[in-house]
This record gives structure tokens, sequence and C-alpha cells, in this order.
């Protein structure tokens, strides 16, 4: 429905224009460092946007608006809440696996969609706890090496405590692949042929190339 639309559009850009100032922010805080981030955090949020101008392709409103969350969330732990909030980081980072494993679901169902290669449901979940896994095992050397360079800022604090808090995060990764794999294949055989399409053939656009012979 296009009143989600609107809404989806309303809400990510008033999450971009906090990401925006709090760039700004930091900046007359003289934490340039910080600003970096954010501003970094920003252009990782506008990639929907880029997509649409880059490819002609907008992608359905529920990416954007579920991306733009994830990045949000992550900036605002930098910020300070994973200190505040003792389970803020485990929480982000189920919601970031559960997002995370839906976007692999839907980058590899849309080469089945574009019939460049035919792909069997287990093939298809096994692929998606995968690129979980794989996503979130990137992003833990990503927090080992910010552990090594956080004292350039004030602000931000270590990413990751001990073993036992990595071992934990990439364990959430594995358990949240597998259930958005079977929320997604549950999803996709009850729903409509027009609103997969709508859901898959926008992002088949980008990796593939449009194909109007392809089928859902």
């Amino acid at each position: 429905p296009m009143v989600y639309k609107h809404i989806s559009l309303i809400f990510s850009w008033a999450m971009r224009a906090f990401m925006f100032a709090s760039s700004i922010y930091y900046v007359y805080k003289e934490d340039i460092f910080g600003a970096i981030i954010i501003a970094l955090a920003l252009g990782f949020a506008l990639i929907p946007e880029i997509f649409r101008l880059v490819y002609n392709v907008r992608l359905h409103w529920i990416y954007d608006i579920l991306f733009t969350l994830l990045i949000t969330g992550h900036m605002v732990g930098f910020m300070g809440m994973y200190e505040q909030s003792l389970i803020y980081d485990d929480f982000l980072h189920i919601i970031g696996a559960f997002i995370l494993g839906i976007f692999g679901f839907m980058m590899i169902y849309s080469y089945d969609y574009s019939e460049k290669i035919k792909i069997t449901l287990p093939f298809l979940m096994f692929f998606t706890i995968l690129w979980t896994i794989g996503i979130g095992a990137i992003w833990e050397i990503t927090e080992f090496l910010w552990d090594n360079i956080a004292t350039f800022s004030s602000e931000f604090g270590f990413a990751q405590d001990s073993l036992l808090d990595t071992m934990i995060d990439l364990s959430w990764d594995f358990i949240c692949g597998v259930l958005a794999t079977l929320l997604m294949a549950v999803i996709f055989r009850r729903m409509g042929k027009e609103t997969k399409e709508s859901l898959v053939k926008p992002i088949a656009n980008v990796l593939i190339g449009k194909n109007e012979g392809a089928k859902v």
C-alpha cells in the first residue's frame, strides 16, 4: 500500500537527517574521528538511494526502512548506547543478523527469479545461513580492527569485550540466519505473485540486469 511506502520514506529520511545532524555535532565538538564514522554510516544508509540514481531501480520500501534502521541502530550504539545498556549489543546483533539473513535470501532468490540458475529450496536456505554467518564474521573482524583505532576518539569504546563476546555474536548470526531462512521460506510459499515480484525484481535488475522474460 502507498501509505506504507510514504511512512517508510519519512522514517528513513528522518533517520538519515539524524545521522547528518550527529556528524555536524561531532565536528562542533572537534571530534573529527567521530564525525567521520557517522558520515560513513550516513553513506551506507543512502545505498538504496544510490541504487535508484545509478541503476534507475527503486527497491521495495521494506528494504529501505530495514537497511536504514540497521545502520542507525549501530550508529546509536557507537555513540554510547553499547556502554549504557548491557543488552543493547546482543539485541542489535540479533536484529541485524536477522535483517542480513533476509537480504541474503532475497539476493540468491533473485537469480532463480531471473532464470539464470535453478535454485532448490534447501540450497537457498543453506546459502542464506552461510551468508549471515559470513557477514557476521566480517563484522567481528571489523570490531577487532576498530578496537585498535578507537583511541582516536574520546566518545567511542571497545567493540569486543572478550572471546566469549565474539563467539556469542557468531552464534547469534547462525541462529538468526536459520530463523530468517525459515521465515522467508514460509512467507514466499504463501505470498502472491505480484507482491513477490515487487520484492525480487528490483534486486534482480541491480545484480543481474533487466530480464523481461523472468518469472516468479
